[in-house]
């Protein structure tokens, strides 16, 4: 099951072709989508729920665990030159394939509605007193802004995150050190009364809360200059970056007593650094969020990719602004237990052709691909309800599951003559 580059799907997007990432630039464009609204929650619940020093525990090994699988996710996408949606193709034949990515941009558009809902509301209480915008015109400007990047091309997408992604750590640092001059550090290593996770639940809460972001990293690591490069910006992003954020949005959170990081700041008389953290966090995230959306949608058709970015945008921004997006999150959260076993089968096909040498037969369906995916599905879904797990993380374990039930079920069809 070796690919090539050689149908629609597998074709580069036209903006991107000789396109060479090294590994800082491709970790600032990773790091610009984790810097983002649902991040800074994270941190805050984090340090709430485990106190200051276990929250630093569970955000380094979370970050660790993330980056060696995103890594392994990113060799292949450097290897192959191939997206996410690519290797799907590859790995569950063109017909399943296209049902896997139809699963995967229903989660995708729902998510950058979610985003920018929340950018709205974000947005509306940082400008109040100094700009007279609703909550929906907020979402509407900041589609415009985040498809217009998209729009752009990936180039714009670079540079949006080369100039970002820094200034916003500097306005999480600025918020921390404002946090501290007003409390002097008073409480921060105070342990919570009541502890509502412990550390291998913090570790699965960081995993969980982000483990989609490093299952897609074949879209960028396709670009970079070698796989010791695509994985170094894994370790970069995930390991360093994520938990840099986790503690930087956790600190002020608990000096503050208060979850809401756009209130903090503003309580602290950041006004301006709001506002910008507010719209850079969302515009950042969700031009990511809508480039992968076009690599998803490259899949299905030949329009051009620029008519691909504007519709994936529109139906996101029509989704944000009907109010659909609050009503669609508990849905979204239950199709996202799709993902990691999807990733699963797509990195165990992958590297099973690339050891044993296997050559390219193009099948519509790859029954053994769609059993093992399924086999992930129903591990996910049935953990919480029956009160068991492998490794604590259920993401973890459904994309495990996943891989081993694709090696068992290859194997044995090969061994029939079923799969070549």
């Amino acid at each position: 099951m070796q690919v090539t580059n050689t149908t629609l799907a597998e074709a580069p997007l036209p903006d991107t072709q000789g396109t060479s990432l090294n590994a800082l630039r491709i970790a600032l464009i990773l790091m610009g989508a984790l810097i983002a609204l649902p991040a800074f929650v994270m941190g805050a619940k984090l340090n709430e729920a485990m106190g200051t020093r276990n929250s630093i525990i569970a955000g380094l090994a979370g970050g660790f665990i993330l980056s060696c699988i995103a890594a392994s996710a990113a060799v292949v996408g450097a290897r192959s030159r191939l997206s996410s949606y690519q290797l799907i193709l590859a790995a569950f034949g063109s017909s399943g394939g296209k049902l896997v990515n139809a699963c995967l941009s229903v989660v995708m558009v729902g998510w950058f509605a979610v985003v920018a809902s929340l950018f709205g509301d974000a947005a509306l209480r940082a400008a109040a007193g100094s700009i007279t915008l609703s909550a929906s015109a907020w979402v509407a400007i900041g589609c415009v802004l985040m498809t217009a990047t998209t729009l752009t091309g990936f180039r714009a997408l670079d540079i949006l995150a080369m100039l970002t992604t820094p200034l916003k750590v500097i306005l999480l640092i600025a918020t921390v050190a404002a946090s501290w001059r007003l409390t002097h550090g008073a409480g921060l290593w105070v342990e919570p009364e009541h502890y509502e996770l412990t550390i291998p639940q913090g570790i699965s809460f960081v995993v969980g809360g982000v483990i989609v972001g490093a299952l897609l990293t074949p879209d960028l690591a396709r670009l970079a200059s070698s796989r010791f490069q695509a994985a170094l910006a894994c370790f970069l992003a995930f390991a360093v970056g994520q938990p840099l954020v986790l503690i930087l949005t956790g600190i002020p959170a608990r000096l503050a007593g208060e979850s809401d990081l756009v209130l903090i700041m503003l309580r602290l008389g950041l006004g301006l650094p709001a506002i910008l953290i507010v719209v850079l966090a969302a515009w950042s995230s969700n031009a990511y969020n809508l480039y992968a959306i076009t690599l998803v949608f490259r899949t299905f058709t030949r329009h051009a990719v620029w008519k691909l970015a504007a519709f994936g945008g529109s139906l996101g921004a029509v989704l944000a602004l009907l109010g659909l997006a609050r009503h669609l999150t508990p849905y979204l959260l239950l199709l996202s237990v799709a993902i990691p076993p999807i990733a699963g089968v797509y990195i165990a096909a992958y590297y099973m052709a690339w050891a044993r040498a296997e050559p390219s037969v193009r099948r519509a369906w790859r029954l053994d691909s769609l059993a093992a995916w399924i086999a992930g599905v129903v591990v996910s879904g049935l953990e919480a309800p029956v009160g068991f797990s492998i490794s604590g993380v259920t993401a973890v374990d459904s994309l495990v599951v996943a891989m081993v039930a694709y090696v068992t079920l290859h194997l044995s069809f090969s061994q029939r003559g079923e799969v070549e």
